[in-house]
């Protein structure tokens, strides 16, 4: 793979963050990302199989 010389990146990274839409996205995409992580600490997962009748009823 080659490598991107560094000005080339910051001058990329310049102009994406001139543009508040890609700023709000980046901010917004991190939130997400934080909150997933968290999220993944606290919540416990319990496997269990269940028939497709019992599984229907679960949304009914």
């Amino acid at each position: 793979m080659a490598t991107v010389p560094d000005d080339i990146i910051d001058k990329y990274a310049d102009s994406m963050l001139k543009k508040k839409e890609t700023v709000s996205e980046l901010a917004d995409q991190t939130i997400e990302d934080k909150l997933i992580l968290v999220l993944k600490e606290q919540v416990k997962l319990n496997n269990k199989t269940v028939s497709l009748e019992e599984f229907t009823k679960m949304f009914a």
